[in-house]
């Protein structure tokens, strides 16, 4: 596996997330120096050619984005000053053309958000309040954009992160850390429904930082990154619905000091992680095989220079890239990318 020299995509940003369009082009989504939203597009998919940095409209401070059943891409975002929960989408798949900035559910408000995927295709984003409680709030039909179930509370823990996976048979799952850096969990009773089983600690296991995977087999790993900077993960032994709550593996260690993690499956379907160092460098480790819960390839950095966030995506053939934010002096805020130039092996 060889990874391309690191390649400026010009503009600045304090955040970063990757979506994919239907046609297997990659697009990022940025938060700018200045609050307000940004966007770069894969020109063609598995190219190295993209679009100058464009202003989306709108501005913020925390932002995540997910794909609706028929391909169309939808932002979520917390306002800049309101924090109040805004959405927009594309106007057909594929396209550059956005609907506008529409606020999601009134004058909810969000210090951080998630999105997921139902089983039938309809999205649900997960976020924490200002009152540092979970809500969530679900699209009624898929690829209804416009139409939502309102906001509900979903926790009586309150939370500083959270993540969401979904699970083998469609149940969707979310993991966050609480006030107290606790990890909990809670997931919905059936695929596709309103109903949640409750929130249960997760191997008693404490976290600042937190990222979720699916397996080749189905089975959710989590990773995380505990109040001593160390990484760690754990695993689900069993997707049984009836004992999804007892089922997961003791903590394991990488042996490593991590700031943010961000974890996706390769073209050989095995889970591989991003994380920065201690140090502000990017590192990389996937499974030795395929379901290796705890067997990982030796930590490699991808580059020298240094990075404050990191996000990662899947080229359409397979190949994996990241695209960062520099820290050092001379790349303070720029956005870079680095990829694959074969395919994970």
């Amino acid at each position: 596996m060889g990874w391309s020299n690191v390649e400026p995509l010009g503009g600045k940003a304090k955040q970063i997330t990757v979506c994919s369009n239907e046609n297997g082009t990659l697009e990022i989504f940025e938060i700018g120096t200045n609050s307000s939203l940004y966007y770069h597009e894969q020109q063609q998919a598995n190219i190295d050619t993209w679009t100058t940095q464009q202003k989306l409209g709108g501005s913020g401070r925390q932002i995540a984005s997910g794909s609706n059943l028929d391909g169309i891409i939808e932002i979520f975002y917390s306002g800049k000053d309101s924090k109040i929960i805004y959405h927009n989408w594309q106007e057909s798949i594929n396209s550059n053309s956005w609907h506008g900035e529409e606020k999601l559910d009134g004058d909810s408000e969000a210090k951080q958000l998630a999105v997921g995927s139902n089983a039938d295709g309809r999205l649900e984003i997960f976020y924490i309040g200002n009152n540092d409680l979970i809500y969530h709030d679900w699209q009624l039909y898929a690829n209804g954009s416009t139409d939502w179930s309102g906001s509900l509370p979903l926790s009586s823990k309150k939370a500083q992160q959270i993540a969401v996976g979904s699970n083998l048979d469609g149940r969707l799952e979310i993991f966050y850390i609480g006030t107290d850096n606790v990890i909990y969990h809670n997931w919905q009773s059936s695929a596709n429904s309103s109903g949640w089983h409750g929130e249960a600690v997760l191997n008693n296991s404490t976290a600042k930082k937190l990222a979720v995977g699916s397996n080749a087999d189905g089975k959710l790993q989590v990773f995380y990154i505990d109040t001593d900077d160390y990484l760690y993960t754990t695993w689900q032994l069993s997707t049984d619905v009836d004992i999804n709550d007892i089922t997961w593996s003791t903590a394991t260690p990488f042996n490593v000091q991590a700031q943010q993690i961000s974890v996706l499956s390769n073209k050989e379907n095995k889970l591989q992680i991003f994380y920065l160092s201690s140090d502000n460098i990017i590192n990389t480790t996937q499974q030795d095989s395929a379901n290796s819960y705890n067997s990982w390839s030796d930590s490699t950095s991808l580059t020298t220079a240094k990075a404050k966030w990191i996000a990662a995506g899947s080229n359409e053939d397979g190949r994996l890239q990241v695209f960062y934010v520099g820290a050092d002096d001379d790349t303070k805020d720029l956005i870079y990318t680095i990829f694959e130039e074969e395919a994970s092996e």
